[in-house]
């Protein structure tokens, strides 16, 4: 339920990057893992002494869960990729169910190439997750993103295309105007989004700027369709009404002063989604509204897909504000919140709307509080079941510079 990393009961997760900053959630112990991989591989390629002892085992790839962007954001924290699927295109077989419309899992990884391998093993029909539609490819029409990407590189370099001025060409990218006007976003976000788009350019893509002024509303819309039910199912693992396989034997506490209390001090938001769902459903409205929002997901859906027609990709910020240390749990509330107010401002409308996202590292920032360096990511939404676009723009992107190595570290 948060987009931070300090709510594990176990205690927080360490960004690998700097310790005591936040890595993002809620996908937080599978960036963390991947990311000390990255870092020890970053330095390495930088000249930079080994901290290998300090930072542990780390792992190549992992599949983390996305609701709200707790793929994308966890990703954006540590400098990973980390990849929304197309809802329906990965099975969320045997993982606890939030709200069936917006449950997705996916890829996460140090490299676009591992992601797309990754996502070819776990994508497609598996006959039993009702989320799958009949767009869902079977297991054996599954597209090989790996063999795509690799066949992409192969025809612009037999062009004599694979260079950092020409990798883009053909490419279409739009910029949603309204991703870089959300409230909150960091200035050092805004420049490097800003110099990630000017990189595209660069490249030899078509870059042009998209108004879409639906996606302003898109977490208002995310919040009130999904929000009573994440709390009466998701929340108390009550299996969706459709037919699926649930996790019978786990069991949530009940919603006593002692859960509030424990919620209070380890994830304050867990306990603001019961009170806000509470709200809603006791309102003489409150369905009404549900049902409401549910009819403007439609309206999102096709907002984006009309875009989509214009331009192969879409191109916005993944986390609004800069990464900032974990709070005390002993602190206020206040204090646990406000770090993670407007997080999502450009995620969570592409778990309703069901398109493909992909979070990638495009530069550096300085970290809200201290002074830490610390990646800065850029997301690239394709359109549904279009996840091919997605990692084609972003590998024509990195030829003309990986975003973790627009600083060496010095």
């Amino acid at each position: 339920m948060s987009p931070l990393s300090f709510t594990s009961y176990t205690g927080p997760i360490q960004n690998p990057w700097a310790y005591g900053y936040t890595t993002g959630g809620s996908s937080s112990g599978c960036a963390a893992l991947v990311a000390i991989n990255q870092v020890k591989e970053w330095r390495k390629r930088h000249g930079l002494p080994s901290i290998d002892e300090e930072l542990g085992e780390g792992v190549d790839m992992a599949i983390g869960g996305d609701q709200g962007g707790s793929i994308r954001l966890p990703s954006a924290y540590t400098g990973i990729y980390g990849l929304k699927p197309t809802h329906g295109l990965v099975p969320y077989s045997g993982i606890l169910s939030l709200f069936p419309m917006i449950d997705h899992t996916g890829p996460m990884a140090s490299s676009l190439e591992d992601l797309a391998t990754l996502l070819g093993v776990v994508a497609g029909y598996d006959g039993i997750d009702p989320r799958c539609t009949p767009e869902t490819p079977l297991r054996h029409k599954v597209p090989d993103y790996s063999a795509q990407l690799a066949s992409f590189r192969a025809t612009k370099e037999s062009a004599g295309e694979w260079t950092a001025e020409t990798a883009g060409r053909g490419l279409r990218i739009g910029v949603i105007t309204e991703s870089l006007a959300v409230p909150s976003l960091s200035p050092e976000i805004f420049s490097v989004v800003q110099a990630a788009i000017a990189q595209f350019e660069s490249t030899g893509a078509s870059v042009s700027h998209i108004s879409i002024p639906e996606h302003l509303l898109g977490p208002s819309i995310w919040t009130i369709a999904t929000r009573a039910g994440i709390a009466t199912l998701g929340m108390r693992n009550m299996p969706p009404p459709l037919l699926s396989y649930p996790c019978p034997d786990v069991t949530p506490p009940a919603f006593s002063q002692s859960t509030f209390d424990m919620l209070d001090r380890h994830n304050p938001a867990s306990a603001n989604m019961v009170f806000n769902a509470t709200l809603l459903q006791e309102r003489p409205d409150g369905a009404s509204l549900a049902s409401k929002a549910m009819m403007h997901v439609h309206e999102l859906r096709a907002a984006y897909d009309r875009a989509l027609e214009e331009v192969d990709v879409l191109i916005t910020p993944v986390i609004t504000r800069m990464h900032s240390q974990h709070p005390s749990l002993d602190g206020s509330v206040e204090d646990k919140m406000k770090p993670a107010i407007g997080s999502t401002l450009n995620t969570c409308q592409f778990n309703v709307t069901g398109h493909p996202a992909l979070s990638m590292p495009a530069g550096w920032g300085k970290a809200e509080d201290g002074d830490a360096k610390m990646p800065v990511a850029m997301q690239i939404i394709g359109r549904r079941f279009d996840e091919e676009s997605i990692l084609k723009a972003a590998a024509a992107w990195e030829v003309g510079g990986l975003g973790l190595d627009k600083w060496d570290g010095r």
